[in-house]
């Protein structure tokens, strides 16, 4: 059956398939229903409005993609899911990262309208062609473009981690963050992602040894017992672990070369080990220099955690 030869609701229903169960009032014109047609659609329930002229079709149980969907639709036709929203989509963020749902991140051309939009933070900038992406049938700022927006306020612990993940799931290149700081220079996000990039660039090039020493002074200087180095549990490697506690330590000085094969091996190790009751830290070459205070008083806490339970 043809899709002119098709009754009305037919035609929107395989719109809305395509759309996470959405369509929009231009949709529905642009099918010649008239302005009548779609309030009376509205006043049935067919059409339920989620916002203006943003509609669910025939439910009103949208799916987290289906809500970030709608917010980019309200937005109009050259709007992107942005900042950390889009980072979610990508996959970037843990889960307790996720972002609410009450503001989602929208990023729309600069000379758009001025007009606020309930449940959505729109952002007004310019946006390259080679910064858009779709990813499961939603717009979206590319990848690069993503970890250049959440570098204008995320810490420096969730920007390296963002990165990493997107690198690890080959979302994106190094020399992507590069162009992307470069496109956008000027912008507080360019220079805090520029910032992020040196300092990982710099410890790149680490020897395991190297890092452990920097570690292990670490946690001499903080007054914490010494673990022991390169030791051997359930038949794995740890970098450092302190027996009594069950604690482990995995220092990371091979993020630029972190493949998904290695992740996914990294995380089977962490489940053997906690399933083997030991508390799996992980600290990255960046974190051992930069952030010590931070590292210690975070190993510390668990450390002392762990002897409050009986462990030493």
């Amino acid at each position: 059956m043809s899709e002119r030869s098709m009754h009305p609701d037919e035609r929107i229903a395989r719109v809305a398939s395509r759309q996470h169960g959405l369509i929009t009032h231009r949709q529905l014109r642009g099918m010649g229903l008239s302005d009548g047609a779609i309030r009376a659609r509205r006043r049935s329930g067919y059409l339920r409005p989620v916002h203006v002229a943003v509609y669910a079709v025939g439910h009103d149980s949208l799916t987290l993609e289906g809500r970030r969907l709608a917010a980019v639709m309200a937005c109009g036709p050259e709007a992107l899911l942005s900042h950390a929203h889009a980072a979610a989509l990508w996959g970037m963020l843990a889960p307790w990262e996720e972002p609410s749902m009450a503001a989602i991140d929208v990023t729309v051309p600069a000379a758009c309208g001025r007009g606020r939009r309930p449940g959505i933070v729109v952002h007004r900038t310019r946006i390259p062609s080679a910064e858009r992406a779709v990813r499961v049938g939603i717009p979206v700022t590319a990848a690069a473009r993503t970890v250049l927006d959440l570098a204008t306020g995320a810490s420096d612990r969730l920007l390296e981690r963002v990165i990493d993940q997107a690198l690890t799931d080959e979302h994106l290149t190094v020399p992507a963050l590069h162009a992307c700081a470069a496109e956008h220079r000027g912008s507080r996000g360019a220079g805090g992602l520029r910032r992020m990039l040196a300092a990982l660039e710099r410890y790149d090039s680490l020897t395991d040894s190297e890092l452990e020493e920097q570690f292990l002074a670490r946690v001499r200087g903080a007054g914490l017992p010494d673990p022991r180095m390169n030791a051997r549990v359930a038949g794995m490697r740890l970098d450092a672990i302190w027996p009594s506690e069950r604690v482990a330590v995995e220092l990371d000085g091979y993020r630029w070369h972190r493949t998904r094969s290695r992740s996914e091996s990294d995380r089977r190790r962490e489940l053997r080990l906690r399933a083997a009751g030991w508390r799996v830290m992980r600290y990255s070459a960046r974190q051992v220099f930069e952030e010590p205070f931070e590292v210690i008083a975070d190993l510390s806490s668990v450390l002392a955690a762990a002897a409050v339970r009986g462990g030493g």
